[in-house]
């Protein structure tokens, strides 16, 4: 297992955005996950109280998933021009609250194979997940808020990593991007973050990218001139 931490709202070179493209592939395949299960509220018989706030389908009461919007046109097209995807059946648990997804635990199966997706979401805002990615599983712990992202990975399933990231006590270790810790840029680097922007720019929010070019442009001019942008 590998772990690290992102500050969000701070300069990342192209390593770290490859990361943050890992975190948000995890994230994506959780929420996408718990999107499709929440359709089970409606179906009679699968969910055991249907019209609460609470989805559940019991071990061995595995169910298909409902479809995606890109089955849905798939289902739409003329028969032969795309494949189907694989039939995804689940069991677990969503909950939700006032304020919108509180916890989820789902196992889905599908062509033989099985995957676990979770989530929680703590009073500071920090949200959990714990999902699978194209190499293995990610553990995240995000808070949008101040920016803090912690990512540990794994080519096997990390249940321990997320109930130690799931503690409001939980510190990851210091950012690997974090402000305190960096140094006067020489021109040839600042020069090599702006071509890595380039080529990263798709891998956060609208105003990440601005925060980044802002600082990218701080350490260009702090290289040009020897003064640091706030000088």
């Amino acid at each position: 297992m590998s772990f690290l931490s992102i500050n969000t709202h701070s300069p990342m070179n192209r390593e770290l955005a490859s990361k943050l493209g890992v975190a948000k592939e995890a994230k994506n395949a959780v929420l996408g996950t718990v999107g499709r299960f929440q359709g089970l509220d409606d179906v009679e018989g699968v969910d055991l109280v249907p019209g609460d706030d609470v989805v559940m389908v019991g071990i061995g009461n595995e169910t298909k998933l409902p479809p995606t919007i890109t089955d849905k046109i798939k289902q739409k097209l003329p028969e032969g021009w795309v494949e189907e995807g694989p039939e995804v059946k689940a069991n677990g648990l969503v909950r939700s609250d006032g304020e919108g997804l509180a916890t989820a635990a789902i196992t889905t199966f599908s062509e033989g194979k099985q995957a676990g997706h979770q989530y929680t979401r703590l009073k500071d805002g920090s949200e959990i997940y714990h999902g699978p990615t194209a190499d293995g599983y990610a553990v995240v712990r995000e808070n949008t808020a101040n920016g803090t992202l912690f990512l540990a990975t794994s080519q096997e399933p990390m249940l321990s990593a997320f109930a130690e990231a799931s503690r409001p006590d939980f510190s990851g270790p210091v950012a690997e991007n974090d402000p305190a810790l960096a140094k006067p840029k020489t021109l040839k680097e600042a020069l090599g973050d702006i071509v890595d922007a380039g080529h990263t720019s798709g891998t956060g929010t609208y105003m990440q990218g601005v925060k980044q070019r802002a600082g990218m442009i701080g350490n260009l001019w702090g290289a040009l001139t020897g003064k640091g942008k706030d000088s």
